[in-house]
């Protein structure tokens, strides 16, 4: 009724106005909140992909890891009894001194010393070498083939001034349990 006595200008006006508040009201109930929702996805989608390749890196560091861990827990389980292996510890370090020029006076394994998740060889040595020599020992017997470690040593200076010395050196092993 009241929209019936307006003039057609009024009632162009008046539709115009409804138009005008009708685009305002679904631009800022419908349109504005669903573009801040896509730009905010778009974000979210960089940071998560952002976070997906670091961690794809660090699955593939990972398997770099793992691969080269199995290698190296192949190369220090044994296999065999503790005396086999204490064995073949001690024919390494004889062919360690042979090899370097360092004379064995004694040979001595000691007790196996067991945890949970390893096994401790130690062997007891006692030499007489130059220093020279004895140097070039401890180094070739400490290389990562061997996997050998010098855990204790003393010295003692032969007489007769020579630079020989006589050495006692505890060396060890560590192997790792099935």
């Amino acid at each position: 009724m009241a929209f019936t006595s307006l003039s057609k200008r009024e009632k162009n006006i008046f539709i115009a106005l409804i138009i005008i508040i009708s685009v305002s009201a679904f631009y800022a109930v419908v349109l504005e909140p669903a573009v801040k929702k896509w730009s905010g996805m778009d974000s979210q989608i960089a940071l998560r992909q952002v976070k997906l390749k670091k961690y794809l890196g660090a699955v593939r560091d990972l398997k770099e890891y793992s691969a080269e861990y199995k290698k190296y827990i192949a190369a220090i389980k044994k296999s065999g009894s503790d005396e086999e292996y204490m064995a073949f510890v001690s024919s390494q370090i004889e062919e360690t001194a042979r090899n370097s020029g360092v004379y064995i006076r004694a040979l001595k394994p000691s007790a196996v010393k067991s945890d949970k998740l390893c096994k401790k060889f130690i062997v007891e040595t006692e030499l007489d070498s130059p220093v020279k020599d004895l140097a070039g020992f401890l180094y070739q017997l400490q290389s990562p083939e061997r996997m050998l470690k010098v855990d204790s040593m003393s010295l003692i200076a032969t007489s007769g001034g020579s630079d020989s010395v006589k050495a006692r050196v505890f060396i060890s092993t560590v192997l790792f349990k099935d």
